[in-house]
């Protein structure tokens, strides 16, 4: 179990939505991709969004940011950083400065981490459109979806698990109008590892949402993410240096 999960598993305040999810060992689109439906697509600044019916009627990308198509897993960011790296770790984020202060007492120097933005010096909770990656490279009108935008798609949509669906494993949602998107099981870069955990099980996903709960740590160290491993779904606290995709969103 890998720390994301286990922040999931330990904190009472994070919430907890039942799935139903239908593994699919041989799913027939896969072996014809050119008999998949899709649907219509409202195009955004050339990027394609799928209505899905939701109450808000807002639009979902049909990729994550840097893949080439939705079976791709894009590209990994830590949290208000608009650039992937090869290593995720906190004394690497840009949202942060680090540096080693001494510590007369004990005689040692302790590392310390103090975070420049998202704090409560400057009362943010939500990204601002420079830090918000889905904006960044994608333009003005495409933003990263919120922990209560989340919420709205996963209690308003049912809920597939596709293995080996074009090339990949995920999950495939279906509106309340009928429109699908696909959401390939990406896993994240966590631990300061330089490999991608939960790869082809887990689907992680960033939300444009600051942590403000007390955990363990300072609660402006965590951003609110998406977790959905096996039937279950979870939005939670995780570690803004750890990288992970990031699904944009637009309205209609």
């Amino acid at each position: 179990m890998n720390r994301t999960i286990k922040v999931f598993t330990t904190l009472l305040l994070t919430v907890f939505f039942a799935a139903t999810t239908h593994a699919q060992q041989n799913d027939p689109a896969s072996a014809n991709p050119s008999k998949t439906s899709q649907p219509a697509a409202k195009v955004v600044n050339g990027h394609e969004f799928v209505d899905l019916g939701l109450p808000s009627g807002l639009l979902w990308a049909r990729t994550n940011v840097g893949a080439a198509t939705p079976y791709d897993d894009g590209d990994y960011f830590a949290w208000g950083e608009t650039q992937p790296k090869d290593k995720y770790t906190e004394d690497n984020y840009k949202l942060c400065h680090t540096y080693d202060k001494m510590n007369h007492v004990e005689g040692m120097t302790k590392r310390v981490h103090d975070y420049l933005r998202y704090t409560p010096k400057d009362g943010k909770t939500t990204l601002g459109a420079t830090d918000d990656v889905a904006t960044v490279k994608w333009g003005k009108e495409c933003r990263m979806p919120s922990l209560m935008e989340f919420k709205e798609l996963f209690e308003n949509c049912a809920l597939d698990w596709k293995a080996n669906y074009h090339g990949t494993n995920g999950y495939l949602l279906t509106g309340p109008n009928g429109n699908t998107l696909f959401m390939p099981a990406s896993g994240c870069y966590s631990l300061g590892r330089s490999v991608i955990g939960g790869k082809g099980a887990v689907l992680y996903l960033w939300s444009s949402s600051l942590y403000t709960k007390e955990y363990e740590r300072k609660p402006y160290e965590y951003a609110h993410i998406v977790m959905v491993l096996k039937s279950e779904i979870s939005l939670g606290p995780n570690f803004r240096y750890d990288g992970l995709p990031v699904r944009p969103v637009a309205n209609k």
